[in-house]
Formats: C-alpha cells, sequence, structure tokens
C-alpha cells in the first residue's frame, strides 16, 4: 500500500478499534462480544441471527495470520457453518461524529470528512495486497457490483460489493480456510458492513448455501 492508502487503512481500524472496546468520552471501555450494541444503535441497524450457523461469541485480530491481520485487521463476530467448512467474520463502520471529524482532520493532510467513500480505497489495497500493484490499478475488475435490488431487498443498503482472494497455503486460516470472499454492505450516512467469508475447498461446493444464511443478517433500519 501507498502511504494514503496506509492512513485510510489505519483509520478503519482506529474506529474498529473504538467499537471493540465500547469507546466513550463520558465513560470507561467495556469490552463487548458479538455485533456491539452502540454500533448497532448509531448506525440504526437491525441484526438477525442467521439459523443455519452457529454464532461464535469472540473477537479475532489474526495475529498468527499476517496476511488476514493486513486484509481484516480485526473482527467482533463469527459465525461457523454446522459441517465447519465455512466461517464468517463481522465488521461494522460507523459514520464519523463530529468529534471523529476533528481527530481526521488533524492527522490526515486532505482533511477527511467521511467513511461514505473509504470502503473503496480499503477494498483497492486489499488487491493490491493480494494481487499486487497492476491489479490495484485495475482493481473494479475484480470487484463484482450486486444489483440496486438485491442491495435494498436483503440488507436495505445503497449498494453491494463482493470480491474474492484465494489465499496461499501458509496464509489459509486453521492451515484449510485457503478462500476468501468479501462481501461490503453500503448506505450512504449509516456506515458500512464488511463480511469476511472464509472457506475451505470442500465448503466451496457448498457456498451458495452458506451465503443464502446471510442475506438478511443485518439490515438499516428506515
Amino acid at each position: 500500500m501507498n502511504m494514503k492508502e496506509i492512513l485510510k487503512a489505519s483509520l478503519f481500524a482506529f474506529f474498529d478499534l473504538l467499537s471493540l472496546f465500547g469507546y466513550s468520552q463520558s465513560g470507561p471501555p467495556v469490552i463487548l462480544i458479538g455485533p456491539p450494541m452502540n454500533r448497532l444503535e448509531v448506525m440504526r441497524l437491525e441484526y438477525n441471527k442467521p439459523v443455519g450457523l452457529n454464532e461464535i461469541r469472540m473477537s479475532e485480530c489474526f495475529k498468527s495470520y499476517p496476511k488476514l491481520n493486513t486484509l481484516i485487521t480485526c473482527a467482533y463476530s463469527q459465525f461457523e457453518s454446522k459441517d465447519k467448512q465455512f466461517f464468517v467474520f463481522t465488521t461494522l463502520y460507523r459514520p464519523l461524529s463530529a468529534e471523529d471529524s476533528v481527530f481526521m482532520s488533524k492527522i490526515s493532510p486532505n482533511k477527511i470528512k467521511t467513511l461514505d467513500w473509504m470502503h473503496e480505497a480499503n477494498i483497492k489495497g486489499n488487491i493490491r495486497e493480494s494481487l499486487g500493484e497492476d491489479s490495484a490499478a485495475n482493481w473494479r475488475s475484480f470487484v463484482h457490483y450486486g444489483t440496486l435490488g438485491n442491495a435494498r431487498k436483503f440488507f436495505n443498503a445503497d449498494s453491494l460489493l463482493t470480491y474474492t482472494i484465494k489465499l496461499d497455503p501458509m496464509d489459509a486460516y486453521q492451515g484449510k480456510f485457503n478462500h476468501l470472499e468479501v462481501l461490503c454492505i453500503a448506505k450512504k450516512r449509516r456506515g458500512v458492513i464488511y463480511l469476511f467469508e472464509l472457506y475451505t475447498d470442500e465448503g466451496k461446493r457448498n457456498l451458495m448455501t452458506y451465503q443464502k444464511e446471510l442475506e438478511g443478517i443485518f439490515r438499516f433500519k428506515e
């Protein structure tokens, strides 16, 4: 990543950690398990537990997996398929508060004011990290854009973006989850949701079945 993209990725990680530990200016941090309630409230999100997936209430920062740590950083909710061939890690990025904007304007030469567009820079950086500089220059060709109809139907969102990364054996999660598909769900001025789907070669055959369980897992309220 270049310095501009490193800054953007760092900002994502910074705001993710604030919610991981229940940051509040008015009180001490409180460790949260599952989708942070304060983030759900701020983003006006409805959470619906997937029926066909097991919920695992623990965070994961991939400290033993440098590649995944770069691509995902930290996730605070996990879901696992019944056959244990499919994992989902979720991350929610809330919109900026006035205090956040002041902080970001101090550390960013470009005076970033919004997260509405930052998910695209994050995706571009992930594609550069996984596929190289040439691919990053044409990053949109590696991204599938879902229809607005499906974005509204399943998540009441404005946009759906997905991209897939094949992990090298040394980077495979738990030594066997060697495929990563990322679903990015965005709604203007409300935030961004990432679903990081890790699956095995065996799980790839049932991918559409697993993904069906994710429809409506989060839904932006009206």
